[in-house]
């Protein structure tokens, strides 16, 4: 699977930027990358199984198109947080609180994963890469906010 090519998501795209590395791509430049129910689901299953797979050693995250994401695509979602039931404004508080844990699991998958994550936000997708797997901070390459 380190190729990629057997991940295939409507949100996100997954390539083999070189050995051992994955890109996983926030594909919805048209959206501006903005995260909608799919994307959510998508994030768990593409780390999920990035996790099982013995030949990747380093992901690398980015956006499609000129961001990197708009964030929350509320057109999209922004009913299902308004809408959340309950009988009371306690249990519609918790209904909430669970429906928002259960999104940052998408995130917290990253953190779960079997390799040790580094984050850098870089043009250059190899730069990336090669500090991730020389475990440089921010610091020591040359980088820029997309």
């Amino acid at each position: 699977m380190a190729s990629g090519a057997a991940l295939s998501f409507e949100t996100l795209r997954v390539t083999s930027a070189r050995d051992h590395v994955l890109h996983v791509e926030l594909n919805r430049p048209e959206k501006r990358n903005a995260m909608n129910v799919a994307f959510w689901r998508e994030m768990v299953e593409c780390f999920q199984a990035i996790s099982q797979d013995s030949a990747c050693r380093a992901v690398v995250i980015s956006g499609a198109g000129p961001i990197f994401t708009a964030g929350i695509d509320l057109m999209d979602m922004g009913n299902s947080f308004l809408t959340v039931g309950g009988e009371d404004a306690a249990r519609k508080a918790w209904n909430l609180r669970q429906k928002i844990r259960a999104y940052q699991e998408s995130f917290s998958m990253l953190e779960k994963a079997a390799w040790n994550m580094s984050m850098l936000q870089t043009e250059d997708v190899l730069k990336s890469v090669q500090a991730a797997m020389e475990k440089k901070g921010p610091e020591a390459v040359a980088y820029s906010k997309l």
